[in-house]
Protein backbone atom coordinates (compact mmCIF):
# COMPACT_ATOMS: atom_id res chain seq x y z
CA UNK A 1 0.00 0.00 0.00
CA UNK A 2 2.77 2.57 0.95
CA UNK A 3 4.61 1.89 -2.59
CA UNK A 4 1.56 3.02 -4.40
CA UNK A 5 0.94 5.70 -2.21
CA UNK A 6 4.79 6.69 -2.81
CA UNK A 7 4.32 6.54 -6.80
CA UNK A 8 1.26 8.26 -6.73
CA UNK A 9 3.58 11.26 -4.84
CA UNK A 10 6.32 10.65 -7.30
CA UNK A 11 3.58 11.37 -10.18
CA UNK A 12 2.29 14.35 -8.63
CA UNK A 13 5.82 15.82 -8.23
CA UNK A 14 6.88 15.26 -12.80
CA UNK A 15 3.67 17.02 -13.54
CA UNK A 16 2.37 20.78 -13.46
CA UNK A 17 -0.97 23.12 -12.38
CA UNK A 18 -0.43 23.56 -16.43
CA UNK A 19 -0.86 19.77 -17.25
CA UNK A 20 -3.18 18.75 -14.87
CA UNK A 21 -5.60 21.74 -16.12
CA UNK A 22 -4.95 21.08 -19.80
CA UNK A 23 -6.30 17.11 -18.81
CA UNK A 24 -9.00 18.61 -17.24
CA UNK A 25 -10.00 20.67 -20.10
CA UNK A 26 -9.70 17.39 -22.74
CA UNK A 27 -11.39 15.65 -20.61
CA UNK A 28 -14.23 17.60 -20.49
CA UNK A 29 -15.04 18.73 -23.67
CA UNK A 30 -19.08 18.31 -23.50
CA UNK A 31 -21.50 19.92 -20.99
CA UNK A 32 -22.69 17.73 -17.73
CA UNK A 33 -26.54 16.49 -17.37
CA UNK A 34 -27.80 17.30 -13.91
CA UNK A 35 -28.87 13.50 -12.95
CA UNK A 36 -31.63 13.20 -11.29
CA UNK A 37 -30.21 11.48 -8.06
CA UNK A 38 -28.01 15.05 -7.81
CA UNK A 39 -31.78 16.89 -7.84
CA UNK A 40 -32.72 16.59 -3.99
CA UNK A 41 -29.05 17.59 -3.06
CA UNK A 42 -28.91 20.31 -5.20
CA UNK A 43 -32.35 21.75 -4.40
CA UNK A 44 -31.46 21.63 -0.37
CA UNK A 45 -27.85 23.83 -1.37
CA UNK A 46 -29.56 25.96 -3.56
CA UNK A 47 -32.15 26.71 -0.21
CA UNK A 48 -28.61 27.12 1.32
CA UNK A 49 -28.02 29.90 -0.91
CA UNK A 50 -30.89 32.09 -0.04
CA UNK A 51 -32.35 34.58 -2.41
CA UNK A 52 -30.97 38.36 -3.36
CA UNK A 53 -27.66 36.78 -3.19
CA UNK A 54 -25.09 37.56 -5.67
CA UNK A 55 -23.63 33.87 -6.39
CA UNK A 56 -20.84 32.45 -8.14
CA UNK A 57 -21.30 29.37 -9.74
CA UNK A 58 -17.87 27.26 -9.63
CA UNK A 59 -17.82 24.54 -12.45
CA UNK A 60 -21.04 25.85 -14.03
CA UNK A 61 -21.00 23.26 -16.85
CA UNK A 62 -24.19 24.62 -19.48
CA UNK A 63 -25.95 26.79 -16.54
CA UNK A 64 -28.35 24.50 -15.49
CA UNK A 65 -28.19 24.83 -11.75
CA UNK A 66 -27.30 28.70 -12.54
CA UNK A 67 -30.93 28.86 -13.95
CA UNK A 68 -32.39 27.01 -10.77
CA UNK A 69 -30.50 29.75 -8.74
CA UNK A 70 -31.62 32.68 -10.69
CA UNK A 71 -35.09 31.49 -10.74
CA UNK A 72 -34.91 31.70 -6.39
CA UNK A 73 -34.24 35.72 -7.08
CA UNK A 74 -30.33 35.38 -7.09
CA UNK A 75 -27.74 37.08 -9.20
CA UNK A 76 -26.13 34.14 -11.18
CA UNK A 77 -22.71 34.33 -12.51
CA UNK A 78 -20.66 31.18 -13.44
CA UNK A 79 -17.32 30.24 -14.53
CA UNK A 80 -16.46 26.96 -16.26
CA UNK A 81 -13.19 25.16 -17.67
CA UNK A 82 -15.09 24.17 -20.79
CA UNK A 83 -15.40 26.40 -23.38
CA UNK A 84 -18.13 24.38 -25.70
CA UNK A 85 -20.58 24.54 -21.94
CA UNK A 86 -20.16 28.19 -22.05
CA UNK A 87 -21.10 28.39 -25.40
CA UNK A 88 -24.41 26.92 -24.50
CA UNK A 89 -24.52 28.49 -21.20
CA UNK A 90 -24.45 31.98 -22.92
CA UNK A 91 -26.64 30.64 -25.97
CA UNK A 92 -29.17 30.64 -22.56
CA UNK A 93 -28.32 34.16 -22.12
CA UNK A 94 -26.54 33.25 -18.95
CA UNK A 95 -23.50 35.67 -17.48
CA UNK A 96 -21.05 33.11 -17.82
CA UNK A 97 -16.77 32.75 -18.82
CA UNK A 98 -14.30 30.47 -19.21
CA UNK A 99 -12.46 29.95 -15.73
CA UNK A 100 -10.47 28.24 -13.16
CA UNK A 101 -11.44 27.35 -9.61
CA UNK A 102 -7.53 28.08 -8.51
CA UNK A 103 -7.66 31.39 -10.45
CA UNK A 104 -10.79 32.97 -10.21
CA UNK A 105 -11.01 36.13 -12.67
CA UNK A 106 -13.23 38.17 -10.51
CA UNK A 107 -12.00 41.07 -7.70
CA UNK A 108 -11.86 40.11 -4.14
CA UNK A 109 -14.54 40.21 -2.43
CA UNK A 110 -17.29 40.15 -5.25
CA UNK A 111 -19.57 37.20 -4.65
CA UNK A 112 -22.10 36.45 -1.40
CA UNK A 113 -21.66 33.36 -1.84
CA UNK A 114 -19.52 30.51 -3.93
CA UNK A 115 -21.67 27.50 -5.12
CA UNK A 116 -19.54 24.68 -6.10
CA UNK A 117 -21.46 21.39 -7.11
CA UNK A 118 -19.68 18.03 -7.70
CA UNK A 119 -16.46 20.05 -8.96
CA UNK A 120 -14.09 19.84 -5.79
CA UNK A 121 -12.96 16.46 -6.25
CA UNK A 122 -11.99 16.83 -9.65
CA UNK A 123 -9.74 19.83 -8.76
CA UNK A 124 -6.22 18.86 -8.07
CA UNK A 125 -5.01 21.88 -5.31
CA UNK A 126 -8.10 22.07 -3.80
CA UNK A 127 -6.85 24.19 -0.61
CA UNK A 128 -6.02 26.25 -3.45
CA UNK A 129 -9.34 26.59 -4.58
CA UNK A 130 -10.64 26.93 -1.48
CA UNK A 131 -8.68 30.20 -1.04
CA UNK A 132 -9.52 31.90 -3.94
CA UNK A 133 -13.61 30.73 -3.37
CA UNK A 134 -12.68 32.68 -0.08
CA UNK A 135 -10.71 35.67 -1.40
CA UNK A 136 -14.00 36.95 -3.98
CA UNK A 137 -16.67 36.34 -1.30
CA UNK A 138 -17.62 39.33 0.46
CA UNK A 139 -17.10 39.78 4.45
CA UNK A 140 -19.64 37.29 5.93
CA UNK A 141 -20.44 35.16 2.69
CA UNK A 142 -20.54 31.18 2.26
CA UNK A 143 -19.46 28.73 0.18
CA UNK A 144 -21.51 26.26 -0.76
Amino acid sequence: MYKAIFRFGDFLQKINDRDIEKRQIESYAETCVVHADHLKDLERAIEEVGTGMDVLDVGCSDGQVMEMMIMKGNKVTGIDLSENAIKKAKEKGLDVKVGNALQIPFKDGSFDAVFCSHVIEHIFDTGKALNEFNRVLKSGGKVI
